[in-house]
């Protein structure tokens, strides 16, 4: 099972870790979080795509890391579902880490 992993640039605080395994091809499984860096250096993770539980979903979390909120992506294949995340976080990062930045 080919594994990959990368991490996506945002901004100057924050960024994307990028994490998938394909057999014959094909996405069996991934992880997308977007990580917040603050001035102290310390890292968040604000929300995260995976696959846990068989579907495509979003999770968006608490400081701890604990579940706040899942949202599933019911009409998408694991490949469609890993594009889409890589796009949301790209185009709404600052809207996650201003929404996680007004939890705490």
């Amino acid at each position: 099972m080919p594994y990959e992993d990368f991490n996506i640039i945002l901004g100057d605080d924050c960024f994307m870790v990028v994490e998938f395994f394909t057999v014959n091809g094909q996405v069996v499984s991934f992880v997308v979080r977007l990580v917040w860096v603050r001035s102290d250096g310390t890292k968040f993770t604000v929300a995260r795509y995976d696959t846990a539980h068989g579907r495509a979903h979003l999770d968006t979390v608490n400081k701890a890391g604990r579940l706040l909120s899942k949202r599933w992506l019911f009409d998408m294949g694991f490949k469609d579902a890993l594009s889409y995340s890589i796009q949301d976080f790209r185009q709404h990062h600052e809207t996650y880490i201003k929404a996680f930045r007004a939890r705490h």
